[in-house]
């Protein structure tokens, strides 16, 4: 069983490594300001994906189950091994450019070959400039929670 992971704060002071207490990061500051709009869906939103969730992480080159969720300072979405221990990636949520739900992804495209037509109910991809993240989640409502979280996060409506 996974443990779940510690939440890092939105948007309050922090500690530098001198024990002092630093302005939170202009990042924070923006998801907090978001978060006064819609201020317990927003929390809840950052608290889920903090917590993250196991996936199937596809590539080119095949999958691998990994461990993602929103990093603590709330500036990216990492991936880790299994164990939730060791950062393997992340993409910054700056350039997330869409949310796109399904097989929509060049990497899909090949890896449905491979996969059950309701599988594509449980995928997802991250959409940056270059390149997409390509999620399989447990269920499809872990799915479409990861969709709608993802899109208030970061404020890029879903793909049809």
């Amino acid at each position: 069983m996974l443990k779940k992971r510690p939440s890092g704060g939105t948007g309050e002071a922090r500690k530098s490594r001198s024990g002092k207490s630093r302005s939170p990061s202009r990042r924070s500051r923006r998801i907090a300001e978001r978060e006064g709009k819609g201020a317990p869906e927003m929390k809840q939103a950052i608290a889920r994906l903090q917590t993250g969730s196991m996936t199937f992480k596809h590539t080119s080159k095949g999958s691998k189950q990994r461990w993602v969720q929103l990093s603590e300072t709330l500036r990216s979405i990492d991936w880790l091994a299994p164990e939730g221990t060791k950062r393997r990636g992340g993409i910054l949520l700056s350039e997330i450019v869409a949310i796109a739900p399904g097989w929509q992804t060049s990497v899909f495209q090949v890896a449905s070959q491979k996969m059950k037509p309701a599988q594509e109910e449980t995928c997802l991809s991250i959409v940056c400039g270059n390149k997409t993240l390509d999620l399989e989640m447990e269920t499809v409502a872990v799915r479409n929670q990861w969709v709608k979280d993802v899109s208030l996060v970061t404020g890029k409506k879903a793909l049809q």
